[in-house]
Parts: structure tokens; C-alpha cells; sequence
């Protein structure tokens, strides 16, 4: 039920078990874990999470285990990196050096950069940036996001799209999986709070 709304498929397994003390299993202790794989179909990544010996009341691996590995995973969804296959769209340049990123926190984007050793360009300090891939390096611009005007948020992750929409006042529906592909607000028009946006992932 965690994973029911989440824009990919994750298979996995909880775990509740009592904790072994001075020799004997002492039935008020608990260590809860959720150990999963996601995405489902096509699985990319692994993890386990433990919880040894709980403490806020709950602890089975479906109510503080999972909700951890959710985190994680809703995180390196909406930031990883990929190298598209040489039939990918017209908007992404094969490369079999430098991968394409999505838009999103520049902060999180330079530091994956840095960390897996792609030089990048650009001195913009914007929160919110755009990037396009080069021969040699990545090209980080600013998004110009203006209070009051609708965001772009083609080309980003989910958990970035959401974070500037909804701290923008506006309500999001989303369709699909994936990178955003297109929003049925007109970036860079003005909008009220409260109006309903739509995002098609892809």
C-alpha cells in the first residue's frame, strides 16, 4: 500500500522479528527491516533497511522499515543519472562518455557531478537549474524560476517538480513515470493559488 501511488514498481519484503538478549528472545524488543529492489520490471537498485529496537510504539517492518526504503528510493529516482540508448529522443545527445542528467537542485546535481567525475560549466548559483550535455562536460544554467509566473519544470525529476510547484501554490496531478515531459500550465504565465496543474511524465 506504501508503493501503491509511487511512479515506479518496487518488490520487496518485511521483516519483524524479536531481539536475542541474554540468551533468550526478549518478546518486547523488536528489529523491523524492509529489504526490496526497484525498478520492479527492470531492476536497477537494491537495499535493505533495519530498524533495531524501535522506539516510537510501532514496530513492524511494513510501518518503520518501509517508509524508510520509500525515502531512499523516491530520492534516487528523482535524481539519478542515465545514459540514454542511441534511439532516445531528439531532446537528449547520445554520448558514451558524458550521461544526461535531468534538471533539478543545483546543489544535488554538482554533487553527483563531482562525484563521479564530470567537469560541469557554469557559475550560476540559482537553487533550481537546467543542464545540457556537451562532448565533454555538462552545462549548467539557471532556470530563472519569477515568483508568481508558472515554473518550467520540463526536463526534472519528480521530487524537484513537485517541490517548487506545490511551494508555489499550485495543485499537481501527474500522469506517468519518468522525467517531466510536459505541463498544462504555459511556463512563465501567471496563475493563482490553488489552480490545478498537470504534469505528464515520460
Amino acid at each position: 500500500r506504501l508503493f501503491s501511488k509511487a511512479n515506479y514498481k518496487v518488490a520487496g519484503k518485511t521483516g519483524t522479528a524479536w531481539i536475542f538478549v541474554n540468551g533468550k528472545y526478549d518478546n518486547t524488543r523488536f528489529r523491523s527491516s524492509f529489504a526490496g529492489y526497484f525498478p520492479a520490471d527492470k531492476p536497477k537498485y537494491s537495499c535493505i533497511v533495519v530498524i533495531h529496537d524501535p522506539q516510537d510504539g510501532s514496530y513492524y517492518g511494513s510501518a518503520v522499515a518501509a517508509p524508510v526504503f520509500k525515502e531512499l528510493s523516491d530520492f534516487i529516482y528523482s535524481t539519478e543519472l542515465y545514459v540514454p540508448a542511441p534511439a532516445a529522443n531528439d531532446d537528449m545527445l547520445a554520448s558514451t562518455k558524458i550521461p544526461v542528467s535531468k534538471n533539478g537542485s543545483r546543489e544535488a546535481l554538482v554533487q553527483a557531478f563531482k562525484a563521479l567525475g564530470i567537469p560541469t560549466d557554469g557559475q550560476t548559483q540559482a537553487s533550481w537549474v537546467s543542464t545540457s550535455t556537451q562532448d565533454d562536460h555538462v552545462k549548467i544554467s539557471d532556470k530563472n524560476l519569477q515568483n508568481g509566473l508558472v515554473p518550467d519544470e520540463r526536463g526534472m525529476g519528480l521530487q524537484d517538480a513537485l517541490f517548487i510547484l506545490e511551494n508555489s501554490g499550485l495543485k499537481v496531478e501527474i500522469n506517468g513515470y519518468g522525467t517531466v515531459k510536459s505541463q498544462s500550465l504555459t511556463p512563465g504565465g501567471r496563475y493563482d493559488r490553488g489552480n490545478v496543474i498537470k504534469i505528464q511524465l515520460s
